[in-house]
């Protein structure tokens, strides 16, 4: 996984997004993404770019781990519990599946979908037992707190928008993961 370091540089030199677009005449929305590492693709003359304006080389630009991540969240159409007595909710099951260069795992997650009303909603995740806590912990603890935050971000807004897909335009939602 690679990911760049542009917030980081922003914040450790106390520079703006709007100070920095403003002088390299890279747009706002541009440097937003990057900094957000949300962008799909970047383009060289851009990161050429920053790193003359930062004065860094490439390779401070830009971090990486040997790691691919691919996320699998399914949730249950049976309810788990009586509707009668609970909001309803649904079970949630869900991976993140890890490929490194010569290892390959996955940490499982469990958690429920509580839809309170048509518009209202509320979904969190947790390792499903001891064991994988461990070794999520353990995992999460290997590589820079950048990626663990990332990661984290790209596993909620992957299950925010399952949740946003099987509710109402305008719907008030809560999505909680805990990694480890």
């Amino acid at each position: 996984m690679i990911r760049n370091r542009l917030a980081v540089l922003l914040a450790e030199r106390q520079l703006k997004i709007s100070k920095v677009s403003s002088i390299t005449k890279i747009s706002r929305t541009t440097l937003t993404s990057l900094a957000q590492n949300d962008s799909k693709m970047v383009q060289l003359e851009t990161v050429n770019t920053l790193c003359m304006y930062l004065r860094i080389p490439v390779d401070e630009f830009f971090e990486f781990i040997p790691y691919n991540f691919d996320y699998y969240i399914e949730i249950s159409n049976e309810l788990k519990y009586d509707p009668e007595e609970e909001p309803i909710t649904y079970g949630i099951e869900a991976y993140i599946n890890i490929k490194g260069e010569t290892e390959v795992f996955s940490l499982e997650y469990s958690g429920e979908l509580v839809d309170y009303a048509a518009d209202i909603f509320e979904m969190d995740l947790t390792p499903v037992d001891s064991e994988e806590v461990k070794k999520a912990k353990d995992f999460f603890e290997s590589i820079p707190n950048s990626f663990t935050a990332q990661i984290k971000s790209e596993f909620e807004k992957r299950l925010l928008q399952i949740g946003l897909d099987r509710h109402v335009k305008g719907t008030s939602y809560t999505v909680t993961i805990n990694l480890f």
